[in-house]
């Protein structure tokens, strides 16, 4: 996370707020692809300067049963990644798990 603080323009603030969390089972590239792409993103979406916050911490089995009903009782680590920009159409919210979809002009 030090790197996304050092590497955003200085009108952008990155604020973390990490608690001691078990270990993530998963593939450490994607789960690093996937937090890069959300924090350049949210860069991308403060063109004139705010505040990006990232967070961990845990949730009980069966309070992740009420999002995903699916879920056992185990403990689950929670990652939330949070900025004040512009924000997202709820035509792009639709979207937003499709495959290769962009709203970035190149």
């Amino acid at each position: 996370m030090k790197l996304f603080a050092e590497t955003f323009p200085k009108t952008i603030e990155v604020k973390t707020k990490m608690e001691m969390v078990p270990f993530i089972l998963g593939d450490a590239g994607q789960l690093h692809q996937v937090l890069l792409n959300l924090c350049v993103n949210a860069r991308d979406a403060m063109p004139n300067g705010g505040l990006l916050t990232i967070q961990t911490d845990t949730m009980a089995g069966n309070a992740v049963r009420l999002l995903l009903p699916q879920a056992s009782n185990l403990e689950y680590t929670r990652i939330k990644i949070s900025d004040t920009g512009t924000g997202m159409s709820e035509a792009t919210i639709k979207r937003i798990f499709d495959p290769f979809f962009t709203t970035k002009e190149f």
